[in-house]
């Protein structure tokens, strides 16, 4: 659905850089829209279209875009806090060294997304799909990747301490130079994993399942 006022009026926020604060835009369709440096509290984006959107430098508190579709859309440099993209599809979203701290993301999927250098802490990734996702150098302490599909994924040289693996499925993901120390994989698949130069100190493995250090 396209709504030409309020896609003039959120354009026309993001030029002036305007804080604009509860606002409701269901089902809107932003597709391909350039809304660098948008600034919103509390934005409700259900079932919203951001396919292609450019997002870069954006500032969104508290914003629920759950359902929403933000496949290849340009997030680089982002704050996201306290935000839910529950069921969305993110898939190839580029949100490297974006600030997405305390996010709910579950069942959300970012096949193929790039999150390089982004700060991740305390986000909630549970039954989501981050299959050949990028996190590379990522700042993710305490976040949760239960039960999440994460083959190919790329965590290399990132900070995941306490982070959690509970039945993620891990099979040829590179975990090389990543800090992993009090993190729990117990029941996690982790075939083919590559942990050259991992941190692993105080892990929690099943039995058997630790690798040689």
């Amino acid at each position: 659905m396209k709504n030409a006022s309020l896609v003039a009026q959120l354009r026309q926020a993001s030029l002036d850089n305007q804080v604009l604060r509860h606002v409701d835009v269901t089902g809107v369709d932003f597709a391909g829209i350039n809304l660098t440096s948008l600034i919103v509290e509390n934005l409700i984006a259900h079932k919203a279209q951001f396919e292609s959107s450019l997002l870069t430098d954006t500032e969104f508190i508290e914003a629920d875009f759950s359902e929403a579709n933000l496949d290849n859309a340009n997030m680089e440099n982002a704050v996201v806090g306290l935000s839910s993209f529950n069921r969305a599809s993110m898939r190839r979203v580029n949100l490297r060294n974006a600030v997405f701290t305390i996010g709910y993301c579950q069942e959300a999927d970012l096949k193929g997304a790039d999150l390089t250098g982004a700060k991740l802490s305390g986000s909630m990734f549970f039954d989501s799909y981050l299959d050949q996702t990028v996190l590379r150098q990522v700042k993710a302490d305490d976040a949760g990747f239960n039960r999440a599909s994460m083959v190919q994924a790329d965590l290399s040289d990132g900070i995941f301490t306490r982070a959690t693996f509970n039945k993620a499925n891990l099979s040829h993901a590179n975990l090389s130079g990543g800090d992993f120390s009090e993190a729990d994989f117990r029941e996690a698949t982790l075939e083919g994993v590559n942990w050259e130069g991992a941190k692993i100190q105080n892990a929690l493995f099943d039995p058997g399942a630790a690798p040689e250090q």
